[in-house]
């Protein structure tokens, strides 16, 4: 499921706390996915394996094995991102394995733990399977087609059990390069995330997403972006809320400027816009057992970034990126100073600024070409980045560092 969030900086919320953040966000550091361009995760797949393979022509049978294993570690010092900072040092080792059938289907699973050794009750596991289909065509490949159905499941502790879910989704995306200097893509995404503990927050989320990307003799690439998103409750309780849907529109600009061969800058701007309050916000007014569901569709605001990359043919990559965003939360009852809801104050709705610097670096090595093809490639990577978050709400008022090692091998 798409996030419109630039920020991965991630939190998770004191078990006692009405208002939870998605756990799982409490474990990246926003610098990861916006300088080295990380991957993330490997959406899934649902049991299609064998139709999959019914359907591939006799000469697509040819499979070639692909495994990718990591692991992480991170040092947090604020983990639930609020008035009352705790540290925590996180373990999270991840695998993506699979099979791709002559560059036109692709099998596998991926898994993920994050081990929290301070807060063991943050602990959760998740896995995935997915089947990809993505034709191609052109002189050199450049226009495609690529197609996904993916299943994945996530498993938490006891504490956090009310948001275990299963997740089948399905995208698919076009994209199309007539010209070396145009290029357009269009993606739609869509999925169902069961909760099983908590059948009210059950979502129905649907992306329509576009993007056309202008390259000059410059070397300047200018990118307008738009997307549109629709979630639809279909299990909710009516007698706490009648808010079924939630609508949010993102307008964007990317645009990129090589500095050299092997430098760029990149700046990016988005606006969001939530058509109304958010049905989840809405039902944390009236139970407990409410749960976020990610941050699509939790607040309007704008994001503003600005990052710079330099690759050196040593295989070393080194980056840093600055970060602004604004958020307004709305119907988000604001807290005092003591965590109390100001009931005097019902219709101030809960407003952040953020300001998040960051930095990378990695290196890659790659084997020689006459290697053994069991011998991997090894990525390590150091990142580190902090937010600084102002916020109205005094319990979201608040800092954090994120500070990260991780060692990748791929085959």
């Amino acid at each position: 499921m798409a996030s419109t969030t630039a920020w991965n900086t991630g939190f998770a919320v004191r078990s006692d706390t009405v208002q939870r953040e998605d756990q799982k966000a409490a474990v990246e550091c926003s610098s990861t996915n916006i300088i080295m361009g990380t991957r993330t995760d490997r959406h899934s797949l649902l049991s299609i394996f064998a139709i999959a393979l019914y359907l591939l022509p006799i000469r697509a049978l040819a499979a070639d094995l692909y495994a990718d294993a990591s692991v992480g570690a991170r040092y947090i010092s604020n983990v639930y991102l609020d008035a009352w900072p705790e540290q925590d040092l996180v373990i999270a080792p991840d695998l993506d394995v699979g099979a791709a059938f002559a560059d036109l289907w692709s099998l596998g699973y991926a898994g993920h733990l994050d081990i929290y050794l301070n807060h063991a009750d943050l602990f959760f596991h998740k896995h995935a399977l997915y089947a990809i289909f993505n034709p191609t065509w052109g002189n050199e490949d450049e226009n495609g087609v690529s197609a996904e159905l993916s299943f994945d499941a996530q498993k938490n502790t006891d504490t956090y059990a009310s948001i275990n879910f299963v997740s089948p989704t399905f995208d698919v995306s076009l994209v199309m390069e007539p010209t070396l200097w145009l290029r357009w893509t269009l993606s739609l995404e869509t999925g169902y995330r069961l909760f099983y503990n908590d059948p009210p927050s059950d979502s129905f989320d649907t992306w329509i997403r576009g993007s056309v990307t202008f390259t000059m003799q410059t070397r300047t690439t200018i990118s307008p972006n738009a997307a549109y998103g629709h979630r639809l409750y279909p299990r909710q309780d009516l007698s706490l809320t009648e808010d079924t849907r939630d609508q949010q529109l993102v307008l964007g600009m990317d645009i990129s400027q090589g500095l050299w061969t092997t430098a760029g800058l990149r700046g990016t701007y988005a606006y969001l816009h939530n058509a109304d309050e958010c049905g989840l916000i809405l039902r944390n007014f009236s139970t407990t057992e409410f749960n976020y569901i990610g941050e699509d569709f939790l607040f309007s605001g704008h994001r503003i970034g600005l990052g710079f990359k330099q690759i050196f043919t040593t295989g070393w990559m080194l980056g840093w990126d600055l970060q602004y965003e604004t958020r307004t939360y709305t119907g988000w009852l604001v807290s005092n100073e003591n965590g109390n809801n100001n009931q005097g104050h019902r219709d101030t709705d809960r407003q952040d600024q953020r300001f998040g610097p960051g930095g990378a670096i990695q290196y890659n090595w790659l084997p020689d070409e006459g290697d053994v093809a069991s011998i991997p490639n090894i990525t390590v990577a150091l990142t580190y980045g902090y937010l600084r978050q102002w916020s109205n709400d005094a319990i979201y008022n608040t800092d954090q560092h994120v500070l990260g090692l991780a060692v990748d091998l791929s085959w």
